[in-house]
């Protein structure tokens, strides 16, 4: 008896141009009969043909992958993802943990993702890098045992009230395929995770040969759906928390916020649709924090400041003491504007970034040699560098002077370099050391 994937939306992996899909060697799925869990292996070929033996029924439910404890009762099927780290290779997805289903329209198969993935991209020069653990902040359970329903309408409910909150922090991907020692190879990566609404975000542990583990962070409410990729970027060197990226449209209030007049409802700030997402550019996000005071009145000069707040509420003083370094993408256009930073909220403590697009600087004229006036800058202000303290928990509030000129004086508005409208986007604390 065969049983044929009939969508291309499906796969286990990926071939080398990243757009063929194929199902890989050895692949199985649990087909349930009615009397039993019977294993069905893809064909040599890989063309999406399984075989195997079934008893004759007027219905079949298949489960990617197999598992020989699943088990069927009527029309609804038991199955448990287990915890801890899978062995992963580049554009692939940890076989245990990617979970699809499907109801046979006669011996055809057209499954559907139940699994949610986060993809990441490993570069070159980071190369000792073997783990990967993803923690649910707010303890939301992402694996153990849950229940798929097939309705008689053709929907199928997921049911995970029996997964247990000790499995929050248990899953991941690994380099290592027993004991042989491996790191990840650069490429692109999937964590596959149980469908689930993380209102407290979620952190990934990025384990080292080197003995140091590096974290990122998201610090904001992510819906994790079935069949969605979340693309959180490049693994780097550091740790990495996101504060402010917009991609929910939404600006949050209680990390960045303007006393200033502006377009917005009579306030400055406002999250917009991406502009400049162009290839090449620096950023293709798809929604960003806009400084626009455009409406002022030209005769009147504005620093344009907003303030970046901290509060114990967002993550707490110990969490904030790994970080030393703020970051941001800034587009700034023909605008001849000199982006400062004010230690807290104090204006006689403020400073240009320490680097603009990897270059370091410390005067007004190398910044505006670094600076781009057709993409994306990348701004760091590294506050031992920039204020001489070890971390940013120093203040809980920070503000940001866009629209000052290089002298440090706020300027006026006109319609060629200062247009009173920058564009801000990626706010992330870090850690270099």
């Amino acid at each position: 008896m065969t049983f044929t994937s009939v969508n291309e939306d499906v796969r286990t992996s990926l071939n080398s141009n990243r757009k063929t899909i194929s199902w890989g060697e050895n692949d199985k799925i649990s087909i349930f009969d009615g009397s039993g869990n019977q294993p069905f292996t893809v064909d040599k070929d890989l063309l999406g043909i399984f075989s195997g033996s079934a008893a004759e029924s007027d219905c079949y439910y298949a489960v990617y992958p197999y598992n020989k404890d699943a088990a069927q009762t009527d029309n609804t099927v038991q199955y448990k993802v287990s915890w801890g780290s899978s062995w992963c290779s580049p554009n692939t997805f940890p076989k245990e943990k990617s979970i699809m289903y499907a109801k046979a329209e006669g011996n055809s198969l057209s499954f559907k993702h139940l699994s949610a993935y986060i993809k990441l991209t490993i570069p070159e020069d980071v190369d000792d890098l073997y783990e990967i653990i993803f923690f649910s902040a707010d303890k939301v359970p992402v694996s153990g045992t849950f229940t798929l329903t097939f309705n008689a309408n053709g929907t199928v409910s997921y049911d995970h009230s029996q997964l247990s909150t000790e499995t929050y922090n248990q899953s991941g991907i690994s380099a290592v395929n027993n004991s042989d020692g491996n790191n990840f190879a650069p490429g692109d990566y999937y964590i596959p995770i149980l469908p689930a609404n993380l209102t407290g975000g979620f952190h990934l542990k990025f384990n080292h040969r080197s003995g140091v583990p590096t974290r990122a962070h998201t610090g904001k409410a992510i819906n994790l759906v079935s069949g969605s990729v979340l693309n959180i970027g490049t693994v780097r060197k550091t740790n990495v928390f996101s504060y402010g990226n917009f991609e929910d449209n939404k600006l949050n209030s209680n990390r960045f916020s303007s006393t200033n007049d502006g377009i917005y409802s009579g306030k400055a700030l406002g999250v917009i649709e991406n502009p400049h997402m162009e290839e090449g550019k620096g950023n293709t996000s798809n929604y960003v924090l806009d400084d626009n005071m455009t409406n002022r009145d030209k005769g009147s000069a504005t620093s344009g400041f907003f303030t970046i707040s901290i509060p114990g509420t967002e993550f707490c003083n110990a969490v904030k003491d790994h970080y030393n370094t703020i970051r941001m993408k800034v587009w700034l256009g023909e605008n001849d504007y000199y982006v400062r930073l004010c230690y807290g909220q104090d204006t006689s403590k403020k400073s240009l970034p320490s680097t603009v697009n990897g270059t370091k600087v410390s005067s007004a004229t190398e910044y505006k040699a670094a600076v781009k006036t057709d993409a994306w800058n990348v701004f760091e202000w590294n506050t031992t560098t920039c204020w001489g303290v070890n971390s940013i928990n120093q203040k809980s509030k920070w503000d940001i002077r866009p629209f000052e000129d290089a002298a440090g004086n706020g300027t006026k508005r006109d319609e060629t370099n200062h247009t009173h409208t920058v564009l801000f986007d990626d706010i992330e604390f870090l850690n270099y050391k």
